[in-house]
């Protein structure tokens, strides 16, 4: 079997979850009800999808969603909403944990270029990870398989030296058929999450 030399962990749903969930929130605040509501938030939340390689712009991208329903909301306060996380500090502990074994550390995230500026300068991922590897600063996002080559090449390691941790199938699936050993994280699932998969892998 080969051993394993680097884990790349994904951020939102593993590492991270909103305080609020966005859509209730923002549906609040928009003044809107029933379907015209509905759609409003369906359109912001496509909105932001482009972004994530950093060849749309956020703020142009939300504003001419805004302009096109005559909503009340403003860019910004859709851009704090998405802002307001937390950690989940015992999955970030037990990552934090294996670094003691010589594992190399790669936070691997699809962000939009303000996500994740706020995430580097509030989020306390710099202490744990050896590499951060955003979306927009690459120009590809997951699944894409770029992405994952471009992770690997960056890192010097072989997808059969890697784990990826990610709560979304789609992804995991994509980092699969390349090589990666790849698990999906129950959405939220904290560090009895964390800790089922690292077991599988003899990294408790």
């Amino acid at each position: 079997m080969t051993t394993l030399r680097a884990v790349l962990v994904d951020a939102d749903g593993v590492l991270q979850h909103p305080v609020v969930e966005w859509r209730e929130e923002l549906g609040e605040r928009s003044g809107e009800d029933g379907p015209a509501q509905a759609r409003l938030l369906d359109d912001i939340a496509r909105a932001e999808r482009p972004t994530m390689t950093g060849e749309v712009d956020l703020r142009e991208s939300l504003t001419q969603v805004l302009e096109e329903h005559d909503s009340d909301l403003e860019v910004a306060e859709i851009i704090e909403t998405w802002h307001d996380l937390e950690v989940d500090e015992g999955v970030l502990d037990g990552v934090r944990a294996l670094a003691r074994r010589g594992l190399v550390l790669a936070l691997t995230t699809n962000q939009a270029e303000q996500r994740a500026a706020w995430m580097r300068a509030h989020l306390p991922y710099g202490e744990v990870f050896d590499r951060h590897f955003y979306s927009c600063e690459m120009g590809v996002a997951k699944p894409d398989p770029a992405y994952f080559t471009h992770v690997l090449d960056a890192l010097g390691v072989a997808p059969e030296e890697a784990l990826f941790l990610d709560d979304t199938a789609e992804n995991v699936e994509s980092a699969a058929r390349l090589g990666l050993h790849a698990e999906q994280f129950a959405q939220d699932g904290g560090r009895a999450e964390l800790d089922r998969i690292l077991g599988r892998y003899g990294l408790r």
